[in-house]
């Protein structure tokens, strides 16, 4: 499908302060990242578990402020978590295992 919004399993974006708890997210085969938050999105994401998805577990880019809490991010097909554009994530007792 060439509609962008279909390969990314979980967006976050535009002021969003969405709570994600206890969420399984895994098995993605889009090269696109598995969870994206984007645009000054500030998301809890806690006690989930961002698996063996084919391209990036999480990404966060363009001022996004998340607080990742007690997270698995492992097997990923590329990298477990990027941060760019001037983000400010908080990783608070994360594991990431096993990401290329």
């Amino acid at each position: 499908s060439s509609d962008l919004s279909l390969r990314v399993m979980i967006r976050c974006s535009g002021h969003s302060q969405a709570h994600l708890t206890h969420t399984l997210i895994t098995s993605s085969p889009a090269q696109d990242p598995a969870v994206e938050v984007e645009y000054s999105a500030a998301p809890l994401i806690s006690q989930c578990t961002i698996a063996s998805n084919q391209g990036i577990g999480l990404r966060c880019h363009m001022h996004c402020k998340p607080q990742l809490l007690e997270n698995e991010v492992t097997k990923n097909g590329l990298a477990g978590l990027v941060v760019t554009g001037n983000s400010e994530a908080v990783m608070t007792l994360c594991t990431l295992h096993g990401n290329r």
